[in-house]
């Protein structure tokens, strides 16, 4: 299903590629709304491909032994990172630079929010291993 997924994304993401590229010099508008359209076709492909990433991560949770509240704080900061990234590159796509740098810097705030649990579990990991 994986394979069937990442064929589909890049046969989008060619494709819509293409198509924007050749229509960006002469009609931008439309270029544009063919690049923010291709780009959530991905996202809503990918959603497919998290249900089989969930289900993965809490096989790989109850066998490891790790904190749940560890693993989910890892797996949102990795979906924060990607989303705002994702985001920017739009805005930076539409020109819109300064919003891109503000995105990337919600991200990278929301990230180290998120974190905070992690740090946590690995100070009090540390302190017993000593303490």
């Amino acid at each position: 299903m994986m394979m069937e997924l990442l064929c589909r994304a890049v046969g989008l993401a060619l494709v819509g590629s293409f198509l924007s590229m050749i229509l960006k010099k002469e009609t931008p508008a439309i270029s544009f709304v063919i690049a923010f359209a291709v780009a959530a076709a991905l996202v809503f492909a990918v959603i497919e491909g998290l249900n089989e990433l969930q289900a993965e991560a809490e096989a790989l949770l109850r066998t490891s032994g790790l904190e749940e509240n560890l693993v989910r704080a890892l797996l949102k900061i990795t979906l924060t990172t990607i989303v705002s990234k994702g985001v920017a590159d739009i805005c930076r796509d539409a020109g819109q630079s300064a919003a891109a740098y503000f995105m990337e810097l919600c991200g990278i705030v929301c990230a180290l929010i998120l974190a905070i649990p992690v740090f946590r579990g690995l100070i009090e990991a540390i302190g017993n291993m000593f303490g």
